[in-house]
């Protein structure tokens, strides 16, 4: 190394500085800037951002719950459910006291039994004066009333024929009313032969899946409008399902979809599906029980034609004598026995509809689990008191503890940006955050009509998510459950970006 001698004249500050040499801690401190801004460059390279949606949610079971709804008023007799309690299905939850049902039933089906002999004893009437003859028993007790009507009706007769000059008045008023009877039968069977028609073409329009009726049919162009409205609905739902399905079988195939999330997708397809085979033949069987009751009407209404063609060519055929006079009598009491058998029809129709009914009520006394499940109670019951119909006891909440679905309320604002398949993170109110961390999930299901809150008046989509951890464990290492009901935020991850893009755009460096 070599040592210069320099004049002191010769030297400047300048010239002094320049060959200064520089500090050791300067050049650390620019190494390590350096080294600090490469670093951060790199990790906003390879970082990413995420923007995301935020949802209000709660932790459903992954089946449906069921709600235990009485159905039967009465008073409690044996409770056998509280709440927390595990129960299979089948087991018995509570049961209603019988006593007063099965003193209705017994009463009711006395009422059956008495309009029936009432009817057989109507039929027998008929049948005496048609035979002109008393069939019927005094000595006993459920036919000696009729005994002594058929008596009456002979003891007319015989006034009648003393009366013989009264008759003629009563002919034509009972002509004029036989013939507007039978006029008023004549236009009510046109008309129902028209709505028969109609009913086979709508029937025929659906089955054949085109426009059979005539333009001149609003009604049945309407109806046939609904149906193909709902139809074509169903079958578009049925469509959306299994698209759904298709796609996921795929993610299945290659690994990125769990076969629970398959099954559903394929239970959701298979009910879409019944529920449009379901609404057809729905729609086809209360079509073709419209049509039997319109051929019965028809077959009622051309009976009845026939009676009043009948009756009138019966009164032009009777002279103006004793036997007109007898047979406005026979004529009049057989009118009055099939009006009676017409109501006594109906009457025990009514009796045994109300008897099945009871017989119903008596089975559904006694409540039963329709699922394997844990018990949340809505209403406290005890035994003696009094339960009525439609009330909400409780709810039998599926036993899948290591199962469970988040759904979540998604304002119309986000919903846009909802697809399935997103990633979701969860935060539990009663789990906080920054001790015990959050949850992720995948987006399953979304509702393909909004709802609107009642209270606010806003409306929201219902979204249907999984939650692949139901354990928590805090950085105390305190370990907590996820139990349904758990309200939560979910934040959807709608997109993300590397950080260096998104300091850019910030900086207005791009676009």
């Amino acid at each position: 190394m070599k040592t210069y001698i320099q004049d002191i004249k010769d030297m400047s500050d300048s010239r002094e500085m320049l060959e200064a040499k520089p500090r050791f801690f300067m050049a650390l401190f620019v190494y390590i800037l350096l080294a600090i801004i490469g670093v951060a460059l790199i990790w906003a390279y390879f970082g990413e951002i995420e923007d995301y949606a935020k949802a209000n949610g709660a932790v459903r079971p992954g089946d449906r719950i069921s709600t235990i709804r009485n159905s039967v008023s009465g008073r409690v007799d044996k409770v056998n459910i509280e709440e927390g309690m595990r129960v299979k299905k089948g087991d018995i939850l509570y049961t209603i006291e019988i006593n007063g049902i099965l003193i209705d039933k017994d009463e009711k089906a006395k009422i059956v039994s008495r309009l029936e002999k009432e009817n057989e004893n109507l039929l027998k009437f008929k049948q005496s004066i048609q035979e002109e003859k008393n069939l019927f028993d005094s000595g006993n007790a459920d036919e000696v009333d009729y005994f002594n009507r058929f008596q009456k009706y002979l003891t007319d007769r015989i006034i009648n024929i003393q009366q013989m000059d009264n008759s003629k008045l009563d002919f034509i008023q009972l002509k004029g009313d036989a013939e507007a009877s039978k006029k008023m039968a004549e236009i009510k069977l046109e008309n129902s032969k028209e709505v028969l028609k109609n009913q086979e073409t709508l029937l025929a329009s659906v089955e054949e899946n085109k426009n059979l009726l005539q333009q001149g049919s609003t009604e049945y162009q309407r109806k046939y409008e609904d149906f193909v409205f709902n139809i074509t609905r169903l079958h578009s739902l049925y469509a959306q399902k299994s698209d759904a399905y298709e796609r996921l079988k795929k993610l299945y195939d290659a690994g990125g979809a769990a076969r629970q999330e398959l099954d559903d997708a394929k239970n959701q397809m298979d009910l879409t599906k019944l529920d449009a085979d379901k609404f057809k033949n729905e729609f086809v069987m209360n079509l073709q029980t419209s049509i039997k009751q319109s051929e019965q009407s028809i077959e009622e209404l051309s009976a009845s034609i026939k009676k009043w063609k009948a009756s009138l060519d019966a009164y032009s055929n009777i002279s103006h004598n004793t036997e007109l006079s007898l047979e406005k009598l026979r004529l009049d009491t057989l009118v009055q026995i099939e009006d009676g058998l017409s109501a006594n029809r109906t009457n025990i129709d009514k009796a045994k509809s109300e008897l099945k009914n009871l017989e119903l009520n008596l089975k559904e006394t006694t409540v039963t689990s329709p699922i394997d499940g844990i018990v949340n109670l809505y209403t406290e019951i005890n035994r003696g008191d009094l339960l009525q119909t439609g009330i909400d006891i409780a709810a039998i909440v599926p036993d899948t503890s290591t199962e469970y679905k988040i759904q979540m309320m998604v304002s119309n604002k986000d919903i846009a940006s909802i697809k399935e398949g997103q990633k979701i993170k969860y935060h539990f109110l009663a789990l906080p955050y920054r001790e015990y961390g959050e949850v992720e999930g995948i987006v399953k299901k979304i509702g393909t009509d909004a709802r609107v809150d009642k209270e606010s008046g806003t409306s929201y989509y219902m979204v249907e998510a999984t939650v692949e951890e139901t354990e928590l464990e805090s950085y105390k290492g305190v370990k907590s459950q996820i139990k349904v009901g758990m309200a939560c935020e979910a934040q959807v991850v709608t997109k993300s970006r590397k950080i260096l893009w998104w300091l850019l755009e910030k900086i207005n460096l791009i676009d």
